[in-house]
């Protein structure tokens, strides 16, 4: 599963990138030899026979430009990095950054656990794309768990999908949270398995 969001100041970041192209550089055929597609190394594409591999390809290259031409080129470039400092502003989320677990309450029929920072130390780190977190008991400094994987931002919905974990039963889940960020504490409710799970985090400056 992966993150499929697509915002609009990137999709403006990738019109910019595309006007510059069919502006300031033009297509050479290339049908001398068969071009191979690019596999990175240690990645194994075995869907992809040779007969279904493209028979030639397109390189770009630099025309010949003017000064006046130069000048567009540079107007061009400037509003795409404007474009694109735009687009990172804009869909930065409160959720990124580093966090520190204040307090938790997990409910499963009649047994309720509440613990604090007192009891158990857990720090989470959220980005764009990806989320991990520690956690180890106070007493004693005793390692208890540590997960991460990708992470899915859509408004106040927040999903966690596990991809490596010290916790085998959990590789593989995905979890979707509620999230309500005020100021500097972080609101995160909903399901963990048969646990209902009330977290507040404190985010660390």
């Amino acid at each position: 599963m992966n993150n499929v969001h697509i915002s609009s100041g990137s999709l403006m970041s990738r019109s910019f990138l595309f006007i510059f192209i069919k502006l300031y550089c033009t297509p050479n055929q290339d049908t001398s030899k068969t071009a191979q597609p690019y596999i990175p190394p240690g990645l194994s594409v075995p869907n992809i026979t040779r007969e279904q591999q493209p028979t030639n390809r397109l390189n770009y290259s630099f025309t010949s430009v003017n000064s006046k031409e130069m000048k567009n080129l540079f107007v061009t470039l400037t509003l795409f990095i404007l474009c694109s400092a735009f687009s990172q502003a804009q869909d930065k989320s409160p959720l990124y950054g580093t966090w520190i677990l204040e307090t938790s309450i997990y409910t499963s029929g009649d047994t309720v656990i509440k613990e604090d920072k007192s009891v158990k130390k857990q720090m989470k780190i959220v980005t764009p794309d990806h989320f991990m977190f520690i956690i180890s008991n106070v007493a004693g400094d005793k390692f208890v768990m540590a997960s991460g994987g990708r992470v899915i931002i859509n408004g106040d919905k927040y999903t966690e999908i596990i991809d490596y974990t010290s916790d085998v039963a959990a590789l593989n889940k995905t979890y979707q949270f509620s999230s309500r960020v005020v100021g500097d504490i972080w609101y995160h409710t909903g399901k963990l398995d048969q646990w209902k799970m009330e977290e507040v985090w404190k985010r660390v400056k």
